[in-house]
């Protein structure tokens, strides 16, 4: 199972794997065991056991399986594999509150979101960057934190 070369900004359905037979492509976002199944030499075949009364993220679990004693985890394709899909995670969590508490967006359709039209005006009126105020390596992010030192004096 190889990753496509493609990013999401470069196609609409996003990093997904060849499925099996007779299957469909699932998001990286939604199967539960994509770690397990992409790196079977770090995880040995074997599912993670996670307690069923405890909340924890994705982020937490990459943290813990990184500071293990064990630094399989450590690797560099295992490191950008959980940075790539933390971040993708982010991206689609900012997009849909942003697209809530935008006014402009109150109820948005796939039809409004297909048109060209409609996404330009978003542009237009900089809803369409909001999302990106949590990566350190865009101009919405330090937009916002100019704001805030200029706030401060």
């Amino acid at each position: 199972m190889l990753l496509n070369d493609e990013t999401v900004d470069q196609n609409d359905i996003g990093i997904k794997f060849a499925p099996g037979e007779n299957n469909r492509p699932i998001s990286v976002l939604i199967d539960l065991k994509v770690d397990e199944l992409t790196f079977p030499k770090i995880y040995c075949g074997k599912q993670r056991k996670i307690k069923e009364n405890v909340k924890l993220t994705y982020a937490k679990i990459a943290k813990s399986e990184l500071r293990m004693f064990d630094r399989r985890c450590g690797r560099v394709s295992k490191l950008f594999f959980t940075y790539k899909k933390l971040q993708t995670r982010k991206f689609v969590d900012a997009i849909s509150i942003n697209l809530r508490k935008t006014k402009n967006t109150k109820n948005v359709t796939v039809t409004q979101m297909l048109n060209r039209d409609y996404v330009n005006g978003l542009v237009h009126n900089d809803d369409a960057f909001a999302f990106l105020r949590f990566d350190r390596s865009s101009l919405a992010f330090w937009e916002l934190k100019k704001k805030e030192l200029m706030a401060m004096n």
